[in-house]
């Protein structure tokens, strides 16, 4: 019932947003600003495939894939083949598309934590206003909060007892940050204890479905080097 959440909580909210989007002028780490670009145009000129193969990517194709919807959204409103403009540390436009994606995901991280128990309000707002979050993503423009918002999702799927969905999620979330594959273990370990061998080989089957199609395109196409 949104009428029962206390009015601190909204100003809170509104306040962790409104840091946000003041920082979102920051060129960021400009460094991995300028492989967000290079990565996303990439496959959005030239497929994920070749894209993969004429860039220095060193990310999973599920990354690849939110780089390119970044350029994506771009070429909506300005060329991205506009040299000096696309590759301008300031560029407004793309610094607010990127780092859009981590911002959207600290949000999702303090709803899943607002869900999580009957201190969620004070856990979310602490997460919110916590300065690694606020300098990973509406600062510097990396994305790990969004590997770690997707990881949680599978984290929830195996609560509510789907293990093959949470399986399938977790690849997804290891596959968007790689950084995710230190929960693996203990995740693994967490379904086992809590659904049991059954629901282990679940999340396990499901994990390498979803490992298999997220990279489809390379197995049909014999590119999986």
């Amino acid at each position: 019932d949104f009428m029962k959440i206390p009015k601190w909580f909204w100003v809170g909210l509104l306040l962790a947003l409104f840091l946000r989007l003041a920082l979102i002028p920051n060129p960021g780490f400009e460094a991995d600003i300028s492989f967000w670009k290079a990565w996303g145009l990439a496959v959005v000129d030239k497929g994920i495939i070749e894209g993969l193969k004429v860039s220095n990517s060193n990310y999973p194709t599920p990354f690849m894939y939110v780089l390119g919807t970044m350029v994506w959204m771009y070429k909506l409103f300005a060329d991205p083949h506009n040299f000096n403009e696309f590759w301008t540390n300031t560029n407004l436009l793309f610094l607010t598309i990127s780092k859009m994606f981590p911002i959207l995901a600290d949000f999702g991280i303090a709803a899943i934590l607002f869900r999580a128990s009957r201190y969620g309000s004070i856990l979310a707002l602490v997460y919110l206003f916590n300065p690694i979050s606020l300098i990973d993503g509406a600062w510097w423009g990396q994305v790990d909060s969004l590997g770690l918002f997707i990881f949680l999702l599978a984290v929830v799927a195996a609560l509510k007892k789907m293990p093959l969905l949470s399986g399938i999620i977790y690849m997804v979330a290891m596959m968007t940050k790689l950084q995710n594959m230190i929960y693996g273990p203990v995740f693994f370990l967490f379904i086992w204890q809590y659904l049991g061998y059954n629901g282990l080989i679940r999340a396990i089957t499901g994990a390498i479905l979803a490992f298999f199609g997220l990279n489809i395109e390379f197995f049909l196409s014999k590119n999986m080097d």
